[in-house]
């Protein structure tokens, strides 16, 4: 499966695309799907396509899950954030601090925060890992930004 039939498959209506997703999540190789986001034309597409990078896990899709940070729309970057958490390498936690700095989307800031607490807590056995936490909740009550009890986004 190739990158332009990974985005075919993705961009065909159908009334329930979880089995497509399922199929490529499963079939497709990573530098194909690598490939996918960076030719996918349409959001939903590059938003799908990161989740499925992050369900891979693969330290190889870093690169290009950075640079979904970057894009115009909220919900792809919050994807990409969710992906990068997910897979957890270094380079991706820098980028995804360096985002929570920029971003406008009180949603995507609120998932970025999340994904740090829930890695943190997940760590907190750490001196490292705690003093992250607080500097995260730190961060969090400068930009008077909503977290739940639970460490999670708001549910609006």
């Amino acid at each position: 499966m190739n990158a332009k039939e990974i985005i075919q498959l993705l961009e065909t209506p159908t009334p329930d695309r979880r089995p497509t997703v399922r199929q490529i999540t499963e079939e497709a190789a990573i530098p194909r799907l690598i490939v996918a986001v960076q030719e996918a034309t349409t959001p939903l597409t590059r938003q799908i396509l990161c989740d499925i990078l992050g369900k891979r896990g693969d330290k190889q899709a870093v690169s290009v899950l950075i640079n979904a940070l970057q894009e115009n729309v909220s919900k792809v970057r919050s994807s990409a954030a969710d992906a990068l958490a997910k897979i957890g390498d270094a380079q991706a936690g820098e980028a995804l601090m360096k985002r929570l700095e920029i971003e406008e989307s009180d949603g995507v800031k609120s998932a970025l925060i999340y994904l740090a607490l829930r890695k943190a807590y997940a760590s907190s056995s750490s001196t490292g890992e705690s003093m992250m936490l607080t500097e995260t909740r730190a961060a969090c009550s400068e930009k008077m930004l909503p977290i739940t009890p639970t460490g999670g986004p708001p549910i609006i």
